[in-house]
């Protein structure tokens, strides 16, 4: 579907751009990955790249990139395929699970046009190739597990889309591409190979389809013509095509093909899984190893090309140089952490980024690499900037949060790492002022725990969860541990303290989902539940530590369980957060629950806990319950999206929170979030990118802080409202003259004002545009806090 306008609980001002200091409240940003390269174009002295995290433009003449995402107009960021049609414009076909066409003008910088599925009459799931043919245009699509091709043509100088084909001779379980020789477009498919002579008045019936009989099983990648035959390449070897059947040429490669391209020379080349080849009649010549995604020749005959983890390359004196615009590391990061200067700490099984005042700075992890630590002095941030660690997760491995402490060191879980190659071990410490110090915490002298025996094995960890307590002491979710100890902290003082399965009664278990503590110094573990005879098996609930104050001393320890006898919905308990009353909130397998924790307890663990909301909703492990500081509490969800219950009792948007549907929101799995509560940002960790949503929800403290006030001055009549913000909760503001004649009145109660943010017109409280000079804004509470800010006005 289309995006829709965001519908809130209050008034919400939607203004086209990028977050910034002067972010306007119902604005989105986000932030993405270009690494992955996927497509590459050459338009004039630029090399475009289709990208999962946007568009990328390289100006080879002066160096520079420039990136294209939603804040630029594109409805995703998540491009699959590109092609460049008759008017010089660009057609974006876009991922799973959003099969839209964005076509994009270079000159204009902007959409032109968006095919969704109110054109297409169903929600596609992905498009995967487009070529052009005269007036018309073919576009390959996935459609849930079926395949076709979507017809356009130009009518009044417009593409205007005509119809879908998806009736042909043979199964086709995906199509890899699509090309035209003469009249023919060919369709190489994971399957075969199908074709269709153009000049049929319709492409609809199956008979309008032939397939080739192709000599092996295998997925054709690309069709070509060379040199007056019709080739095709099949894994390692080179087919051409005489009489509708296919005949293997001879010619094989040493690896398996994944493209054919042409120089401007008309020389053919192959895009292999290592490198680029050059044929020469009967053989294969190497020209260059690298890892490439797609090649391209410029108009010098230069070669270009993308990869899925360093974006551009090119060839220069024959060695491959890297271009890459400053971005981050992936666009699956799992946690998050607002630091208190307001930047942002984002954790990826890549690595880290940190977002500065200048760019991005990484740090990747890799297991056998070594350390290369350059700092953050002295970088291009025009460009990449990352150093490198040493540290391994498995294929399957994320980090599940991140946190830090008063010492501004970093803790990271590593959750399904390896007991192998360099730096083994499963949690992470690091501090950014001096990172060469990191530590990776193992199994030496007892302080984690593998897990053999328990599902894995004596080289294989599983910390799910870190938190750290009043005292800064760090509490270690050890999941799976093979000694049963599965919880385990390190001190402030870099001691260490283990809590098992047996002396907490049988209630600890091997699969911790988080950890919070309250406000009697108890510390409070969700569980999930793992029926059967498992090696690690758990009844999951709640399980609730009250270690007295004294945490090397067991002896006066109590340990409770909290079931759904007391109430749980499930005991498949994933995530809990306290929120700023002290209620525990708590997310089950079967949807939310909010709880009162007893003044009477452990006699009584709940003085009121409430029946389950959101009971619909396939909550899991990765799922989060978040609370910002204004109280709103902010839950995560795989596929729905992110619930907002607001700290005055009302589940935004009539509980559909926000989605792909009604925001700029990336995508429906969000994964993490965190708050920068003094500036009402709200970033959001999903599959796709880093959301980033400017609340109306901010927190400045007690006292007004000095007012920002934008554009400035301002000159009406403006589409657009002036915004005066800093303002506390529930303000009033009161637009006077010097001399103190009122002129309008904007308050929370009729959506002059939204949380932080007040918004004016330019016209006074009958209506009518004031007159060019300077104006007073008064903004009060009830409470008698105030403020006064001067607003310059150019009426032309």
């Amino acid at each position: 579907m289309g995006r829709k306008p965001i519908r809130l609980a209050v008034l919400v001002l939607i203004i086209v751009g990028g977050l910034h200091a002067q972010a306007v409240v119902g604005e989105w940003d986000s932030y993405t990955s270009v690494l992955d390269v996927v497509d590459v174009l050459n338009i004039d002295n630029s090399i475009y790249a289709a990208t999962s995290g946007g568009l990328v433009k390289y100006d080879d003449i002066s160096g520079q990139f420039e990136i294209y995402t939603i804040r630029n107009g594109l409805s995703r960021n998540d491009i699959r395929c590109m092609a460049q049609d008759k008017y010089g414009r660009i057609w974006l076909g876009m991922s799973s699970p959003n099969g839209e066409i964005n076509i994009w003008n270079p000159e204009t910088e902007s959409v032109e046009k968006i095919f969704t599925s109110f054109d297409f009459g169903d929600e596609l799931t992905s498009i995967q190739s487009i070529v052009f043919y005269r007036n018309k245009a073919f576009v390959a699509y996935q459609f849930n597990v079926d395949w076709g091709i979507a017809g356009f043509k130009i009518i009044d100088n417009e593409y205007r889309y005509q119809d879908r084909f998806e009736a042909f001779p043979e199964n086709v379980s995906e199509i890899n591409s699509l090309k035209i020789i003469g009249d023919t477009l060919w369709v190489a498919t994971s399957t075969g190979l199908l074709f269709a002579d153009l000049n049929q008045p319709d492409l609809k019936p199956e008979s309008a389809w032939r397939s080739v009989e192709v000599g092996e099983t295998g997925s054709v990648a690309a069709v070509v013509s060379y040199q007056g035959e019709t080739l095709f390449c099949l894994g390692r070897n080179l087919y051409k095509i005489e009489n509708e059947s296919s005949v293997n040429t001879g010619v094989v490669n040493s690896k398996e093909i994944y493209d054919l391209i042409f120089d401007r020379n008309d020389v053919l080349y192959a895009l292999t899984s290592s490198g680029i080849d050059r044929y020469n009649s009967d053989s294969w010549s190497r020209i260059v190893s690298v890892s490439a995604s797609s090649v391209i020749f410029d108009e010098d005959n230069e070669m270009w090309g993308g990869t899925h983890t360093r974006c551009l390359w090119k060839i220069e004196n024959d060695r491959i140089q890297y271009l890459i615009p400053n971005t981050i590391l992936d666009n699956v990061y799992t946690a998050l952490w607002v630091n208190n200067d307001g930047s942002l700490m984002a954790g990826t099984r890549e690595g880290f980024s940190l977002l500065t005042d200048d760019g991005w700075y990484n740090i990747r992890g890799h297991a056998t690499w070594g350390d290369r630590i350059y700092g953050m002095a002295n970088r291009n941030w025009n460009r990449y900037v990352a150093d490198t660690i040493a540290y391994s997760l498995s294929s399957e491995g994320r980090i599940y949060n991140l946190v830090r402490n008063d010492q501004d060191t970093y803790f990271a879980p590593l959750y399904d790492s390896w007991q192998r190659f360099l730096n083994p071990g499963g949690l992470l410490e690091f501090n950014l002022n001096n990172l060469s110090e990191y530590i990776v915490y193992d199994t030496t002298d007892g302080k984690l725990a593998a897990s053999e025996g328990k599902g894995g094995s004596s080289f294989y960890l599983v910390i799910a969860y870190v938190a750290i307590d009043s005292d800064q002491n760090l509490w270690i979710a050890n999941n799976n541990a093979q000694n049963d100890s599965s919880i385990a902290v390190l001190t402030n003082d870099k001691r260490w303290v283990h809590f098992g399965i047996e002396e907490s009664k049988g209630y600890l278990n091997y699969h911790t989902t988080s950890i919070q503590f309250d406000n009697q110094g108890r510390v409070w573990f969700s569980t999930e539940v793992h029926a059967g005879e498992t090696p690690a098996p758990s009844a999951g609930g709640i399980i609730v530590l009250d270690y007295n104050g004294t945490l090397f001393d067991k002896d006066d320890d109590e340990w409770y369980r909290i079931a759904t006898s007391d109430g749980l919905a499930n005991n498949a308990v994933y995530s809990i957060a306290f929120d700023k009353n002290d209620e525990l909130w708590i997310m089950t397998a079967d949807g939310i629950q909010r709880a009162i924790v007893s003044s009477n307890f452990p006699n009584r663990y709940f003085s009121q806990i409430d029946d389950a909301v959101l009971t619909s909703i396939p909550f899991a492990k990765e799922c989060r319950i978040k609370v910002d500081a204004l109280n709103n509490k902010w839950i995560t969800t795989v596929g729905y999206g992110v619930k907002v219950y607001t700290y005055n009792g009302i589940w935004l948007n009539d509980v559909e929170g926000f989605t792909t549907d009604n925001s700029d929101l990336l995508s429906n799995t969000v994964l993490d979030i965190a708050f920068n509560n003094e500036e009402g940002l709200v970033y959001m960790a999903t599959t796709k990118g880093i959301s980033v949503y400017k609340s109306p929800y901010a927190v400045y403290g007690s006292e007004y802080k000095k007012l920002k006030i934008f554009p400035s001055p301002y000159e009406i009549p403006s589409p657009r409202p002036m915004v005066i913000d800093g303002l506390l909760q529930e303000s009033d503001v009161k637009i006077l003259t010097l001399d103190g004649t009122f002129i309008r009145h904007l308050s929370y109660l009729d959506g002059g004002v939204v949380g932080q943010q007040a918004f004016w017109d330019g016209k006074d409280h009958r209506g009518r545009y004031v007159s060019s000079g300077v104006y007073l804004c008064m903004v009060y509470t009830k409470e008698g806090d105030t403020s006064v800010g001067k607003i310059a006005i150019i009426r032309k």
